[in-house]
């Protein structure tokens, strides 16, 4: 998957994985979204944090070089 693909990149790059984090769940077409609300894109931003990095549309990488 795309998230391991980005770990094994940094890594190879000299990098150390600090933390990385799903940061939301895109379930619907953007064409959808546009129709959410405050509370409802939210809840999909709180949602991508809860569940496993697979499951997210944007991730994020806390590294440091070594």
């Amino acid at each position: 998957n795309f998230s391991s693909s980005l770990e094994k990149l940094m890594i190879g790059q000299g990098f150390r994985i600090i933390e990385k984090q799903g940061m939301l769940t895109k379930v619907l077409p953007n064409k959808l979204l546009v129709g959410c609300d405050e509370d409802q894109l939210r809840g999909l931003f709180y949602l991508g944090l809860e569940l496993p990095i697979e499951y997210s549309s944007i991730i994020y990488f806390l590294a440091e070089k070594i």
